[in-house]
């Protein structure tokens, strides 16, 4: 299937991005999980491009890049990052 060619079937909403827990803290819940983890994929995205793309002569600003960044990052997130 070819990128812009719509999809052959219609998904059902219950099979969608939908909190499990419809009460409000259930919802709050679940947007904040998926901000968090969007987040979190977007920056492990970003360091992996950045590693991937540096010219060797561009090391030691990497490694002081990559330090700055994860000195922001919670432990949490260090975890999920290093087993990227």
């Amino acid at each position: 299937m070819a990128h812009d060619d719509p999809p052959t079937t219609t998904r059902r909403v219950t099979q969608g991005d939908t909190a499990a827990d419809l009460s409000p803290g259930g919802i709050e819940r679940h947007v904040v999980t998926d901000a968090t983890d969007g987040a979190r994929d977007a920056r492990v995205e970003v360091i992996q491009d950045v590693l991937a793309r540096a010219d060797r002569h561009e090391m030691l600003e990497v490694a002081r890049w990559l330090d700055d960044v994860l000195a922001g990052t919670s432990e949490d997130d260090l975890s999920n990052i290093r087993h990227a």
